[in-house]
């Protein structure tokens, strides 16, 4: 059996669709996480806080792009 999966490479691709489907699930719904912040906002305009969001969405959307870039590869 080891050698089969030597011989078809198709042998492993299941495991590396899971794996490309949670990335791009998980970068997906964090990307709309960070816009949602912002569009979701019962807090008054208070500037940390503000600031704080800003600093929270921007983790979130880099982390979503490159969980979605590492789907692709």
């Amino acid at each position: 059996m080891a050698q089969l999966a030597k011989q078809d490479p198709t042998m492993q691709v299941p495991s590396r669709l899971v794996q490309r489907l949670l990335l791009s699930l998980f970068g997906c719904s964090t990307g709309v996480a960070a816009l949602g912040i912002w569009i979701v906002s019962g807090v008054a305009a208070d500037p940390v806080m503000l600031m704080i969001k800003l600093g929270v969405s921007l983790l979130m959307l880099i982390i979503g792009l490159s969980c979605l870039m590492l789907a692709r590869e």
